[in-house]
This record gives structure tokens, C-alpha cells and sequence, in this order.
């Protein structure tokens, strides 16, 4: 997801974004995001959060973010405006881990998912804004098993803070122990 960040800035599509005057100028943009996510079948979704911008950009569209987050893509853990803020706009890169995504009419299905925020820098090292990567945790799932099927292993991932970003297991000794 770093090396996309880059990517995304060194393609030109991050100061595309930062310098967009209508809706119109996002649509490079977009066909970049949709190329990298078409090409990574672990990432869901990518979504850009630029600074002092009224819209968001997704691989497919642009929206509104309280839109965005309000009903397509609805994360109970990201209700109070100060965890979004904090979420959306981090300096450092962050994970918010094993949320539960919520149905509604675009996706009808309840889903567990992680995000991960990943800030935007210009080559001058001015910070822009925020890459939102989507993604289920069926992808790490099929991930992880494809490399370890045959090692009978649980695998638990943590972030610094020691909370379980996600776990491949149901031993509760082991969960217990973490």
C-alpha cells in the first residue's frame, strides 16, 4: 500500500487532485485508482481524501465524504466525528482494525473489513491529504492461507498498540494470551 502511495504521487494523480478546479479534473484521477485496485486484488478500494477538497475520490467516483461514510460505506466504529478526524487525516500511517461493515442498499451484505490511512505527501514533502485503502478480511484471509495451508497454524496480526488487526483463528487460549 506504500509503494501505491508513491506510485500515486510519482504518476502525477496526487497533485492532479490537489490542483482540481472541477469534478471533472478528478477523472484521470480515477482511472489511475481504478487501475491500481484492478491490479490488486487484495485492495477492495482506494480513496483519496485531499485537503480543503469538498469531494473524495474512489477508484469508481467521486462523493461527498459524509455521504461516503454516512451511508456507503457505514462503519460503526467511525460514528463520532473525532475517531473519523483522527482516522481520516493522520500524519503517520494508521489501521483501524477488524471493523464490521454494515449493509445498506450498494452492499447488501454485513462484512468485516480493515482500513488502512496512509498520508499524501507532494515531492516537496507537503502534506496533502490521505489514501484510504479498503480492505476485507477475506483477502487477508485467502492471503495468508495460500502461503501457510499447510503449516495447521492460527495467525494473529497485531498493530503496536497490541489490538488484533486480524486473526486467522478461534483458539481462545491464544486470544487469552495476547
Amino acid at each position: 500500500m506504500q509503494n501505491i502511495v508513491v506510485q500515486l504521487t510519482l504518476s502525477g494523480a496526487i497533485p492532479t487532485a490537489v490542483t482540481a478546479e472541477t469534478l471533472l479534473d478528478f477523472v484521470p484521477v480515477i482511472s489511475t485508482l481504478s487501475g491500481f485496485t484492478a491490479a490488486n486484488s487484495f485492495v477492495e478500494d482506494i480513496i483519496l481524501l485531499i485537503n480543503d477538497e469538498e469531494y473524495l475520490i474512489t477508484s469508481t467516483s467521486t462523493s461527498k465524504p459524509d455521504l461516503y461514510f454516512n451511508r456507503i460505506l457505514q462503519i460503526p466504529s467511525l460514528e463520532t466525528a473525532g475517531e473519523r478526524e483522527q482516522m481520516l487525516r493522520s500524519q503517520v500511517p494508521v489501521c483501524l482494525p477488524l471493523l464490521r461493515r454494515t449493509g445498506n442498499e450498494l452492499y447488501a451484505a454485513k462484512e468485516n473489513v480493515i482500513l488502512f490511512s496512509y498520508p499524501l505527501f507532494t515531492d516537496y514533502q507537503k502534506y496533502e491529504g490521505n489514501a484510504l485503502f479498503y480492505v476485507r478480511t477475506a483477502a487477508v484471509q485467502n492471503f495468508i492461507s495460500d502461503k501457510l495451508q499447510s503449516y495447521h497454524s492460527q495467525i494473529y496480526i497485531l498493530d503496536q498498540n497490541g489490538t488484533i488487526i486480524f486473526s486467522d483463528g478461534s483458539n481462545d487460549n491464544m486470544q487469552e494470551i495476547l
